[in-house]
């Protein structure tokens, strides 16, 4: 004797065969697309499991809760025939909130941006006026020439040096005010 129990039919790394059973059988798939014809379908020629009202294999409490479902709202199960107008609806809400949707600060960035050129612009302006007089008669007897559009820009500038003044004094006042509250 090898020492291999003889009883025991398997040996390291064989599987044993399991025994023969019943073949499986396997139900006939109905084709929903053995139609021959383009038309629309009438619900009778259909499989029992594809018509529409067809309970058959569903659990009683699942069927209970479609018959109410459909009682709520006969369109809860019409998602083909819904789900355009869902689409539609979501379309719409994006372009409006697209055309709602402002930046908070644009605005004032922009206002800043054109409060600074013009600072930038008062500025250059000091300085070409301080050449001028330092160059003094040395162009006295030469025609100037002055645009329309330099007038306004001169005009712009006139406005924004009251305006700087006006804010100054109002922080002046302002000062003051704390100043007398503070002692009183």
């Amino acid at each position: 004797s090898s020492g291999i129990n003889a009883e025991w039919p398997l040996r390291p790394g064989i599987i044993p065969k399991a025994k023969a059973t019943a073949p499986v059988k396997k139900r006939p798939l109905s084709s929903v697309f053995n139609v021959d014809s383009d038309e629309d379908v009438d619900e009778k020629t259909l499989p029992a499991h594809l018509q529409k009202n067809s309970f058959k294999g569903i659990k009683r409490q699942a069927r209970i809760d479609i018959q109410r479902a459909l009682e709520d709202d006969p369109t809860v199960y019409q998602y083909d025939e819904v789900y355009d107008d869902m689409k539609q609806t979501k379309q719409n809400q994006i372009s409006e909130k697209k055309k709602d949707k402002t930046s908070k600060y644009a605005k004032n960035l922009i206002r800043n941006a054109a409060l600074r050129k013009l600072e930038n612009d008062r500025h250059f302006e000091r300085k070409c006026q301080r050449e001028l007089e330092e160059e003094g008669d040395e162009f006295a007897d030469k025609e100037t020439f002055v645009t329309s559009s330099y007038k306004k820009k001169l005009a712009e500038l006139a406005e924004l040096e009251d305006e700087i003044k006006r804010k100054a004094e109002k922080r002046k006042k302002y000062r003051l005010r704390l100043c007398v509250d503070t002692t009183a």
